[in-house]
């Protein structure tokens, strides 16, 4: 099996607006592979002083066509998918170094850099292997689910590994999707065919990553038009409300957190239509949260 080189690992505390959990033990590891630099994440999660879970983040690619404007490796030049036998080195020098099945759940999550689109077949023949690993599940993210897509994790063998598909949201504008996630350019996204997938899917698997942008989706027609796709699956799905993390790739394009109130906003709509959903921030920016690169660290 590949080896990584660990060049770097940082240690910090953080509290958060999570599902189940408000408290954060996080380590970041910088992995040097030739000319690239991966980062991987091992975090513990607790809900005050209560052990919930242990997560390990994994990277699926060095850069992401993507380009999400918001999202720190879209400064990344080029683009290499890891292979399936280097998704499971960084999973297994991770795991060896804290031996988390021996605390409790386990969840290995695909969201770090890259987007499952782009590289699903490697990424589903390590979860394939994962499965090997008694009491792991997994959870995929892409913004460019289609029918197709779908279908392929639907066939993975065993279903068992997969805790949640995530779905990430921001606009069902085609002009401010354009800008804001340039693949839409030549992938037009389609909620529809996400939602006719679910409406017939006998999962409960699915949750939408709602990121909140300023200016972008945080009116109130957007928050209504959010809850009225979701109205026949609101009982598969859960909405993670997402504040926006600073990154260079933000502060770049000008984009920026949404006001003080509108995440709150939109959690009370959805409920009102009988949608969960829960708001997903940070306590304070330590550039080790959701869409950031420790890289960036100053």
């Amino acid at each position: 099996m590949k080896y990584f080189k660990s060049i770097k690992r940082i240690v910090c505390e953080n509290r958060y607006s999570g599902h189940g959990w408000n408290r954060e033990h996080t380590e970041k590891y910088l992995f040097q592979d030739g000319d690239i630099t991966l980062e991987a994440g091992y975090f513990e999660h607790y809900l005050d002083d209560a052990f919930v879970k242990t997560v390990i983040e994994l990277p699926v690619s060095y850069g992401c066509p993507s380009k999400c404007q918001f999202c720190a490796s879209s400064n990344i030049s080029g683009f290499y998918p890891l292979e399936a036998e280097e998704i499971m080195a960084l999973f297994q020098q991770l795991y060896n170094d804290h031996q988390p099945q021996k605390k409790g759940p386990l969840l290995v999550s695909l969201t770090g850099i890259g987007d499952l689109f782009f590289n699903s077949r490697n990424v589903l023949s390590f979860l394939r292997q994962l499965s090997t690993y008694d009491g792991v599940q997994a959870t995929l993210s892409s913004c460019l689910w289609d029918r197709a897509l779908l279908e392929q994790v639907a066939h993975l063998e065993p279903q068992s590994v997969i805790r949640k598909l995530q779905i990430t949201f921001v606009s069902d504008k085609p002009d401010v999707l354009r800008t804001v996630i340039p693949a839409y350019a030549d992938r037009a996204p389609n909620l529809g065919e996400v939602i006719d997938f679910i409406k017939t899917s006998n999962k409960m698997y699915y949750r939408i990553n709602y990121v909140l942008i300023k200016g972008i989706n945080d009116g109130l027609g957007d928050f209504q038009r959010l809850r009225d796709a979701l109205e026949e699956v609101k009982d598969k799905t859960i909405v993670r409300i997402s504040k926006l993390n600073e990154t260079r790739a933000t502060e770049r394009n000008s984009l920026s957190r949404a006001d003080d109130g509108k995440a709150e906003e939109l959690q009370a709509l959805l409920s009102a239509a009988g949608v969960t959903s829960y708001i997903f921030c940070s306590e304070r920016n330590d550039h080790m949260n959701c869409g950031q690169l420790v890289t960036e660290r100053s």
